[in-house]
């Protein structure tokens, strides 16, 4: 009986890949090839802030920090340099802009998308390793930096960067949910580039304005609210949960024998981080609304 359920389960399977030419499904979880990208990457970002720590700090004219960005000592706050805060968000930009380009791309190559939960779950289209590369070496950069640096060092930011650290890893790793990381890790940091400018901008005293710096608060606003909230939860999530079940009751030991937690944790991470959307939303709606 175990044998019959088998043997219809790689039926199913072959049945569900059959017709699209584009995706790889192997029939046994896939090693990545080659970590030397994550490693260089990672070697990049290390070598790009501290040049350009070292640069801000013979900069005469650098804005200073509000206070808020200051440890005064038990003192009264006041404004100061903070190098390492704006090389910080320098540094960021590169593989923030990359990833959203590279996911933009990737959604928009007209290559032939997955047709089956399976291949959705299980598939590799060109493209897709590059960009959980990259959001491993940032991810895994981005959690030691926040380590390093006390105004990041809060609860939520590590655990963030370390769930987006692992399920890259993972996914890379055995060749699963390579799909919808393209979505999860690359195409939602299109929010994070207008950010990125904004926190910049903060750290140094809101050196740059005018009606360009309003319109790009606005277009974060806007890109935040589509594609971590509605796009986020409302599309890629449900659909993840339904094509997960599917391939969970196909009998993913079948599928890819020991990798039914995997399936199970992205689920899960995917759940935590898109909580953490819908609260970061909530806290830009106030701001919003103080600001009025």
């Amino acid at each position: 009986m175990e044998k019959a359920k088998g043997d219809r389960a790689k039926s199913t399977l072959a049945a569900d890949v059959v017709a699209s030419k584009a995706v790889m499904l192997p029939s046994e979880p896939t090693n990545h090839p080659d970590q030397g990208l994550v490693f260089n990457f990672f070697l990049f970002m290390a070598v790009f802030y501290h040049l350009a720590v070292t640069q801000l700090r013979e900069y005469d004219d650098l804005p200073l920090s509000p206070a808020e960005f200051c440890d005064s000592g038990g003192k009264k706050p006041q404004p100061c340099r903070r190098e390492d805060l704006i090389a910080f968000q320098l540094t960021c930009f590169i593989p923030l802009t990359t990833l959203a380009v590279l996911g933009l791309k990737n959604w928009a190559s007209g290559q032939k998308l997955p047709l089956s939960p399976t291949e959705r779950i299980y598939g590799c289209r060109p493209g897709e390793r590059l960009i959980l590369d990259i959001t491993q070496a940032f991810q895994f950069w981005d959690l030691l930096m926040s380590m390093l640096i006390p105004h990041h060092r809060t609860p939520i930011m590590l655990v963030h960067h370390l769930l987006a650290f692992l399920v890259s890893w993972y996914a890379s790793r055995y060749t699963t949910m390579l799909h919808y990381s393209v979505f999860f890790c690359a195409i939602s940091e299109v929010s994070s580039v207008p950010l990125c400018f904004m926190d910049l901008n903060k750290i140094i005293g809101g050196y740059f304005e005018g009606w360009w710096v309003e319109a790009i608060k606005m277009s974060f606003v806007l890109l935040f609210f589509v594609f971590r909230v509605v796009l986020w939860m409302g599309k890629f999530t449900p659909r993840l949960f339904s094509d997960s079940i599917y391939c969970l009751e196909l009998d993913t030991e079948v599928c890819r024998p020991g990798l039914s937690w995997h399936v199970k944790f992205f689920c899960a991470v995917c759940l935590v981080l898109g909580g953490l959307q819908l609260y970061w939303m909530g806290l830009i709606i106030q701001l919003a609304l103080q600001e009025m």
